[in-house]
């Protein structure tokens, strides 16, 4: 069996393209002949990845790439895939926009390939955070880009959602074709042994300071600004783990506070070190509505810490109130809750134990690459 992963990024700092690159792996250690496809051509490919020469856009994501560009080598090599895996949805607009995804589709329908879409974002929501336009006229853009979901994924074999309830808004928008519920899988023994004292110290964390932090893409559609109340609370420091596009306005923000002194901000950090950074925690938190499942809470929960974020789908999917973290209605609510735990030490310690506990479970449970594999499997 031969599988090509179509993405408009790869090996770029994003919860996309973490789930890619394990599928890949792991997948590849099941015996199973895995190839991504990407734009962007880096150092360090293997064989295994397939560049597209494009044009590149700020954030990461290829804005135009053309098929013809490909050497007849690599053409070959996706020619004799049975499976083309798309891991965003193929949207596109004459000479503007053809991103990778949207080439791959094309080439699939053509050739008559097994085609997967797997739903790894709110892309109805995030559009309104990356386009001017698209929040001048937010609730058509929202429906439109619900509608170009619907439509493309009735065109395939098989949608791969991350959570239930995403599966839930899927079928609301439209979806037809059959939806299969694969959470991506986080390597627990990693998460579960990072090193606490050396990032504390070399923080100058006190070891009694409650450390809240938020650990991924510092960008607007993750709606970081509203996680600045939090660093009012008497006594902790927080800490923002990562870069994106708003941290220098959120840098702005916590500098004009007098609780500046409290925050720390370490940049982008290499993603085999991040385990050290959970384990440095206390609490995790985010404020983002528009997750489909939110790799940092699995791989939180991992390393025993319990989350405190607002109630959404994807999210309310895998944090369990009262159990293993604590949701909120309101972002303004985060600071309310992550108080109380400082103050209560012992039930702080209960969510952490839970956070163990689900970690525990989902390791019992098949992995996203088996689950996958199933899949394919059930597609030839």
């Amino acid at each position: 069996m031969k599988i090509v992963h179509a993405t408009n990024c790869y090996l770029r700092p994003n919860g996309v393209t973490v789930a890619i690159n394990k599928y890949h792996h792991d997948l590849k250690e099941m015996g199973i002949e895995s190839l991504v496809l990407a734009p962007d051509k880096q150092d360090g490919d293997d064989d295994s990845i397939i560049r597209v020469g494009g044009k590149i856009e700020v954030n990461g994501y290829s804005t135009f790439v053309n098929f013809g560009d490909l050497e007849e080598s690599s053409f070959n090599e996706i020619k004799s895939a049975e499976i083309i895996h798309l891991h965003h949805p193929p949207f596109g607009f004459p000479f503007i926009l053809n991103p990778l995804a949207r080439e791959a589709f094309k080439f699939a329908k053509q050739n008559g390939k097994k085609t997967v879409i797997h739903i790894h974002s709110r892309y109805d929501l995030d559009v309104n955070s990356y386009s001017a336009i698209a929040r001048l006229l937010s609730r058509v853009s929202t429906g439109l880009v619900r509608y170009s979901i619907a439509r493309y994924s009735n065109q395939v074999d098989c949608v791969i959602a991350p959570s239930v309830s995403i599966k839930d808004l899927l079928e609301d928008w439209g979806v037809k074709t059959r939806i299969e519920v694969i959470p991506t899988s986080v390597d627990v023994e990693k998460f579960s042994g990072g090193n606490r004292s050396e990032i504390r110290e070399e923080y100058q964390i006190k070891e009694k300071e409650l450390l809240v932090s938020y650990i991924g893409r510092i960008a607007e559609d993750k709606n970081v600004l509203a996680l600045k109340e939090i660093i009012e609370i008497d006594g902790i420091k927080m800490m923002f783990v990562g870069d994106g596009q708003q941290r220098k306005a959120l840098e702005r923000v916590v500098g004009n506070s007098r609780h500046k002194n409290k925050v720390i901000f370490t940049g982008q950090i290499p993603y085999d070190r991040v385990q050290d950074y959970y384990a440095a925690s206390d609490i995790i938190t985010t404020a983002c509505i528009s997750e489909t499942q939110c790799l940092a809470v699995w791989e939180a929960h991992a390393a025993g810490k319990p989350v405190v974020a607002v109630r959404a789908p994807g999210i309310s999917d895998y944090v369990q109130d009262g159990v293993n973290g604590v949701l909120a209605n309101r972002s303004a609510e985060l600071k309310t809750y992550i108080g109380r735990l400082d103050e209560d030490r012992v039930r702080l310690e209960e969510l952490s134990r839970g956070a163990i506990e689900v970690s525990k479970r989902r390791k019992r449970e098949p992995s996203s690459a088996e689950r996958l594999a199933g899949v394919y499997q059930r597609l030839l």
